[in-house]
């Protein structure tokens, strides 16, 4: 986080680089508080702090008049007016304290507003236009309000602009934003926005034991109310647009929370002014009752060590499981101290909460069967549940021609859950000792210590071999997790595609997407259906068409591959700087299942024997063939997955001989899905996979909510579930609409800040009251568990276990 002190003329004086240490060494911190809440004058309390020793340029110029430029984390630059400094010379060295308050509202303190009879009614823009007039801030951005409600005249005894703004943000229910504008170090614009609402909801969870660290709540129903009568300051009630009612009432809040009984009444009065209409003041009255219809909770809530910030007015989910009644509320930061010195020890304190009974259940379901999860980690942990140890050999215990090595597989259950991927290498502990002697071979021993949950023989290696689980290992985290946070990476209206190379319209579903990071650009996929024509070319609907785009949705080039199948997943890599694509290939009859691959040929059309080749014949399984190609260039390894469950992983070296010969296989019916189709309610909508070894990505779920929508990762070797999260619309921003949300694309990539998959959907948004269908990309980071501080504990006895006798 940056800093500009600049003079009492906005003119740069001295840049702060809020990294810990100042331009001489000296420690301080920043700490940038805003809150924002249903009141809404609450957003003025906006002000930084800061202590500075003695022996810097800063210590100089933090004095009383000096302005601060903040350049925060939402990317704006917020002005500051240092108002206060405190000097202590108590210490080694004389130290500064330092409190800037919000230029914009220091300024409209000390700013009269000119009295205005308004000759009709205003609208919104003209009465901030005049309010601001002489504050010399703009306003750049203002919502509609919408509304009845009349503004009343300016009168002379206004006493400053701040007041009276307030009084119309409090009025209105808006909220203010405030920022400037600079270029070359200049402050170019002041500028005003006034929204309805700051932040917004990113999709973001905090869960206690994790990420909060301080929870209190408290219950209160004196302020309860059901049935509420509302009144202007001359005392007109709602009647007239009300026929005749007086009063407003909440049934469902009565039934639930008063058991149906006499209705609790209350009266209210509008403090807005007295020129306010019937129907507005019916309006007005229907949010108090809103508000007063609910239980009263109050909560304390702060939380660190997170791993995104929010901005101020950002909404999250709050989570508690371990309090009665169960903690499941929304709620807005309002209050942010941000440690320049560790930022993931920034605070934020929460507001505006509301409880969430019925809204995200799912994502609730999960975060409290994570819970359980933890619970069962902390039974084994502390001796009153035991693991049981499994081990697999995949090509079998005897030796033949054949086989120059062999694996063996440590699978760890506790009640029957694979709790594999929640154990560090340094919890399997393998030994191996003679058949006939027993006899301990210490230098095996030595060479396998760190081999994790699988070792590899080497070729005729015989002995009895015991994996022993040593529990203080066993992790409160899986070995790969997944942030709650996704930040758009693609984003283009399908109305907005051009036509293809051929003249088509691109108005299919992008089955899959490719991230070409070299070139920057995207491959897509689209089952090309019957009866679509490519410039004279013949094309059924086993045919599919790939689209090349850049980045900002820009269209390049396309391909045709005849017989081609649905799409749905393909792997990809550059080849020379060219890309080769490996996907499921029929020939043009129809017949010859087999993996091809392809290289990019602009705007061609490829089939077998004609652009593509053939890798290898694909086997069916109980009569069907159809799969989604996956593949892991970087490691060699290919990831086969049937709509019908079987899960096969096999090396691309055994491909590239012409060898379908699956390493691992599974189904993934092990993992809770159902993929038969028409077995409702319980069935899964498979979409797409990847693989980065020994990981599994893929998802499942429709655009129409008949099943939920799945992102699972799974390790194709202990075939144990890695996480397991339900994608909900609200977490990926809070402009997409409910009505048409449907996953595609899974991707697995990596860069310089490390792991992140790249999740495709078509999405629904509404702009200017028109809906538009979204082809989207959201990024999503990956965090590998951090295991570099275990030190093993080597055992050369058997402590117990699980064995094979491998001959």
């Amino acid at each position: 986080m940056i800093a500009e002190l600049l003079d009492y003329n906005n003119n740069p004086l001295t840049a702060i680089d809020t990294d810990g240490g100042g331009s001489a060494g000296v420690p301080y911190d920043f700490i940038n508080v805003e809150a924002i809440g249903e009141d809404s004058q609450k957003q003025w309390q906006s002000y930084v702090t800061y202590t500075i020793a003695q022996g810097t340029e800063q210590y100089n110029l933090s004095t009383r008049g000096n302005r601060l430029l903040l350049h925060c984390f939402d990317g704006r630059l917020r002005l500051f007016r240092i108002n206060n400094v405190k000097e202590d010379s108590s210490g080694p060295k004389p130290i500064k304290y330092v409190t800037a308050f919000n230029m914009f509202q220091y300024d409209l303190k000390h700013t009269k507003v000119d009295a205005v009879k308004w000759p009709r009614q205003p609208t919104s823009l003209e009465v901030f236009r005049h309010v601001l007039s002489k504050t010399g801030w703009t306003l750049d951005n203002i919502d509609d309000f919408g509304s009845t409600r009349k503004v009343d005249d300016i009168q002379e005894q206004t006493t400053n602009a701040m007041d009276l703004l307030n009084t119309l943000t409090s009025q209105f229910g808006f909220e203010i934003d405030t920022y400037v504008r600079t270029s070359y170090g200049k402050i170019l614009e002041q500028c005003v926005s006034v929204v309805k609402k700051r932040g917004s909801n990113k999709g973001q969870t905090i869960e206690y034991h994790h990420d909060m660290i301080g929870f209190t709540r408290t219950v209160d129903d004196d302020n309860f109310f059901t049935r509420l009568y509302g009144y202007d300051s001359n005392g007109n009630g709602i009647g007239p647009a009300n026929n005749g009612v007086p009063y407003l009432e909440n049934k469902k809040a009565n039934d639930e929370f008063n058991q149906g009984r006499k209705y609790l009444e209350g009266a209210v009065v509008y403090d807005g002014g007295p020129n306010i209409n019937a129907q507005a003041l019916k309006e007005w009255l229907a949010d108090q009752l809103d508000k007063a219809s609910k239980l009263t909770y109050t909560y304390e809530i702060t939380a660190d060590y997170l791993e995104h910030v929010p901005e101020v007015g950002d909404t999250v989910l709050i989570v508690n499981f371990d309090v009665d009644p169960a903690l499941t509320i929304s709620a807005r930061a309002y209050h942010i101290e941000y440690n320049a010195s560790n930022p993931s020890q920034t605070t934020v304190t929460f507001g505006d909460f509301k409880e969430l009974k019925i809204a995200t259940p799912e994502a609730i379901q999960l975060l409290l069967n994570n819970h359980k999860l933890l619970g069962l980690i902390q039974d084994v942990k502390s001796g009153k549940k035991a693991a049981s140890v499994q081990l697999i050999t995949p090509t079998g215990k005897s030796w033949s021609k054949e086989d120059s090595s062999k694996t063996i597989i440590a699978r760890v259950f506790v009640d029957g859950t694979n709790l594999t991927s929640y154990l560090s290498k340094s919890a399997f502990i393998w030994t191996k000792t003679n058949t006939v002697t027993g006899v301990h071979d210490l230098a095996w021993e030595a060479k396998h210590r760190d081999d994790g949950y699988q070792v590899t023989l080497d070729d005729g290696d015989v002995g009895t071999i015991i994996c022993t689980i040593e529990g203080d290992y066993l992790k409160n985290g899986a070995e790969l997790s997944i942030s709650d946070n996704n930040s758009l990476f693609f984003d283009k209206k399908r109305v907005e595609l051009p036509k293809d190379h051929w003249g088509d319209p691109i108005a299919g579903a992008f089955q899959y997407q490719w991230y070409d990071e070299v070139n920057q650009m995207l491959i897509t996929s689209v089952a090309y259906g019957e009866g679509k024509k490519g410039q004279g070319n013949r094309s059924n609907a086993d045919d599919t068409k790939y689209h090349r785009f850049k980045l900002d949705g820009t269209y390049v080039d396309s391909m045709v591959v005849q017989g081609g199948g649905h799409g749905s997943s393909f792997g990809a890599h550059l080849v020379n700087g060219v890309p080769e694509i490996w996907t499921l290939s029929t020939n043009t009859a129809g017949g010859n299942i087999s993996l091809g691959r392809f290289k990019w040929v602009p705007n061609a059309v490829v089939n077998q024997g004609n652009g593509l080749e053939v890798i290898a014949k694909i086997p069916g399984i109980d009569g069907h063939w159809f799969r989604r190609i996956s593949c892991d260039f970087e490691q060699g390894w290919v990831l086969s997955v049937m709509p019908g469950g079987p899960v096969e992983v096999l090396r691309v070296d055994d491909l590239l001989a012409g060898k379908w010969n699956p390493i691992y296989s599974f189904r993934i019916q092990q993992f809770g899905f159902n993929p038969v189709a028409n077995t409702e309610p319980n069935f899964n909508t498979m979409q797409s996979n990847d693989i980065h070894f020994p990981y599994m990505f893929i998802n499942s779920g429709d655009a129409n909510k008949k099943d939920p929508r799945i992102l699972s990762c799974i390790n194709v070797v202990t075939e144990s579930e890695v996480f397991h999260r339900e994608n909900l619309l609200g977490t990926f921003g809070d402009q997409w609409v409910e009505n048409y949300f449907e996953p595609e694309t899974i991707g697995y990539y990596h860069d310089q800040e490390g792991p992140y998959v790249l999740q495709g959907f078509g999405m629904l948004a509404t702009e200017h009251d028109t809906t538009y269908l979204h082809r989207t990309l959201f990024k999503t980071r990956l965090t590998v568990r951090d295991d570099s501080g275990d030190k093993k504990n080597y055992i050369d006895t058997d402590t117990g276990g699980e064995e094979e006798n491998v001959a």
